[in-house]
């Protein structure tokens, strides 16, 4: 066939480009790296080009975790091409001063600053912000009343904490919680350490809360006052303690990370106060898991529970197995530390154990595990293939990641939507 009877290809359209550019630009390793997209897809012919510099979306999303040379001059052409696109910004935040610091790092920390101050002038197109903050920051006044557009806030480490009309996310966990100072800002998803129990009043004034985690600097021993907080439907707490100022008639996802001589009657007279309805329940310590009654009307219809596979006992095991308890039940998920299985033999046994278990348990479908490669291949090897072959769902992940690791606009402690395949 000659060269001219060849059939003519069809040009891809721009929006098929730019749908796939925006794929490609979607969350880069550094945005002020020039060698990769979306400063390289403009270097490829004048269509890209013209496609890459046209369209604000592609610029929308602003990651620094390193600075290379010239990185003012490479951010301000970057929040150039970003036009009036509203922005999802990550960056990391070092120390001003820092008396310990030799010349380069001073050097660094202060290129870092003005990045941090280019950025903050564009704060009234903040859409997500997370800033991984080392010490204390002094941007926080500049930017109150000027967050018209924000929705999320993640925050690590002090800082003052920022509000906007739209704020809904907030993740101040390494911040002191304050009181809202305008009570028509709905945020209805907020992370937030109290300095004492005593500052649990101030949740009084996120009228719009949904999914809340507490934790405490001070560990509290008794609880001085009680709040109902009718909005709430998740709830993560550090200390047990911290139930007993609670009243949450609407709760149904619980997550309590601690096991102390009273958390078992704590959690049981806080559930009878609330007279909620869970369904989705984390005791991540096996000593509460073994105490607390599984029977109480408040478990009734919990479809997923978290087993915190290194301390739960044989007998744990076995109450969960016994008729009635939790007999809605659907979704195990099983965390499996690093240190559980100490040698072959073990490892071995302790999962075959758990297998055994999982199938006195009918009705499962789904079975989420957080645990290494080894003791899922022994999982595996003593019965799990059989499971998956009866029709039980298996995925897997890394121990923890959904409660410890940080990842960019998604706060570590959102609690996951986890559906039935």
């Amino acid at each position: 066939m000659s060269l001219t009877n060849l059939p003519a290809v069809t040009p891809i359209p721009p929006e098929i480009w730019l749908d796939i550019f925006e794929k490609v630009s979607r969350r880069p390793m550094n945005s002020l790296d020039t060698t990769c997209a979306p400063w390289t897809l403009g270097q490829v012919c004048t269509t890209w080009r013209q496609i890459v510099l046209t369209n604000s979306s592609l610029w929308s999303t602003l990651i620094i975790t390193w600075e290379p040379p010239r990185a003012s001059e490479i951010l301000t052409e970057h929040l150039r091409r970003s036009a009036a696109h509203p922005l999802h910004i990550a960056m990391r935040v070092p120390t001003r001063n820092n008396d310990n610091d030799d010349d380069i790092n001073v050097v660094a920390s202060t290129s870092r600053f003005l990045s941090m101050d280019l950025v903050a002038q564009q704060s009234y197109r903040w859409r997500v912000i997370e800033l991984v903050a080392y010490s204390d920051i002094d941007i926080a006044d500049r930017l109150q009343g000027k967050l018209p557009l924000l929705e999320e806030f993640y925050l690590k480490k002090s800082f003052g904490q920022g509000a906007g009309p739209k704020l809904r996310k907030a993740d101040f966990r390494d911040s002191q919680i304050m009181e809202v100072p305008n009570e028509s800002i709905p945020i209805t998803h907020l992370g937030v350490t109290m300095n004492t129990l005593m500052d649990v009043g101030y949740l009084r004034s996120y009228a719009s809360l949904v999914e809340l985690h507490l934790d405490c600097y001070q560990e509290p021993l008794v609880s001085p006052i009680r709040i109902t907080l009718p909005t709430i439907e998740m709830l993560g707490v550090r200390h047990s303690i911290i139930l007993d100022a609670l009243t949450l008639p609407k709760l149904g996802t619980l997550t309590v990370r601690d096991c102390t001589p009273k958390s078992c009657e704590i959690l049981e007279k806080f559930l009878e106060r609330s007279r909620c309805r869970l369904t989705v329940l984390s005791l991540l310590e096996g000593e509460l898991l073994a105490k607390v009654d599984l029977t109480r009307p408040a478990f009734r219809h919990v479809i997923r529970v978290t087993l915190p596979i290194p301390e739960m006992a044989r007998t744990t095991m076995s109450k969960l197995s016994t008729p009635g308890v939790l007999p809605s039940l659907q979704i195990v998920t099983a965390m499996v530390s690093d240190v559980q299985f100490d040698t072959e033999g073990e490892r071995e046994l302790e999962a075959a154990e758990f297998i055994a278990f999982l199938k006195r348990r009918e009705g499962l479908k789904l079975l989420r595990m957080y645990c290494s490669d080894p003791d899922f291949a022994a999982l595996q090897d003593v019965g799990l293939r059989e499971l998956e072959a009866a029709g039980l769902a298996v995925t897997l992940d890394n121990f923890n990641s959904n409660h410890d690791e940080w990842k960019w606009w998604k706060g570590p402690y959102w609690f996951p939507l986890v559906t039935i395949p």
